[in-house]
């Protein structure tokens, strides 16, 4: 096993991260699987078909506790825990775009998956860091989904294949589709953008305009 750095580079979004991978074979795959997660999750406007789409393009269709997560339900209270937050700290004129940020929790040994939100001026603040000009206190979002994405994922930590597919591919997808359709809900008419903090992102939903 060799430590590799990688870049995707997508339409609307680029970042590097610092994964473990046995091959080089394993992150062409991995970045295939973003691209592709990328594109369906912009061009998919029914909420399941998405999600089966993501299941589908990372091999997943087989896991039956991903497949029979109640999505619908976790769409139901992100959506209400992001508009409870923007309510009582308004998204300011100044923001040109909303952020969907992961990044590893932890509660005693029990890992879960972190997940906020956040809004920039521009995506040349994304790139170069630093703190988010819109940081609401009630920025931080529970989903059953994605914690159940982060349970499976640490099943599987010995097997760095489906760990890296879980972990990676399956969590952005989940994350991405989520917060298209938590921002579609609550109104809010930014490009949306998710990602992983220490890593790789993409824009998923462009500005009407």
């Amino acid at each position: 096993m060799r430590e590799c750095l990688f870049s995707i580079v997508v339409s609307g979004g680029t970042s590097k991260g610092r994964v473990n991978y046995r091959s080089a074979m394993d992150i062409d795959k991995l970045m295939d699987a973003f691209h592709r997660i990328v594109a369906s999750v912009r061009s998919e406007n029914d909420l399941d078909c998405c999600w089966d789409a993501i299941l589908n393009i990372t091999g997943q269709t087989g896991n039956e506790t991903l497949a029979k997560a109640d999505i619908r339900a976790d769409l139901s209270s992100i959506t209400l825990q992001l508009t409870s937050a923007i309510q009582l700290e308004p998204i300011p004129s100044t923001i040109k775009l909303l952020w969907f940020g992961l990044f590893d929790a932890r509660q005693g040994e029990k890992k879960f998956a972190g997940y906020y939100f956040a809004g920039w001026a521009n995506e040349t603040q994304i790139q170069e860091g630093g703190p988010s000009p819109y940081f609401p206190a009630h920025r931080y979002l529970t989903s059953t989904l994605l914690n159940t994405v982060k349970d499976e994922s640490c099943r599987f930590s010995g097997r760095d294949d489906q760990f890296s597919v879980l972990d990676y591919a399956v969590m952005f997808g989940a994350a991405a589709t989520l917060s298209k359709f938590a921002a579609q809900n609550a109104g809010i008419q930014l490009p949306i953008y998710v990602g992983f903090d220490s890593g790789d992102f993409a824009c998923i939903k462009r500005s009407p305009n």
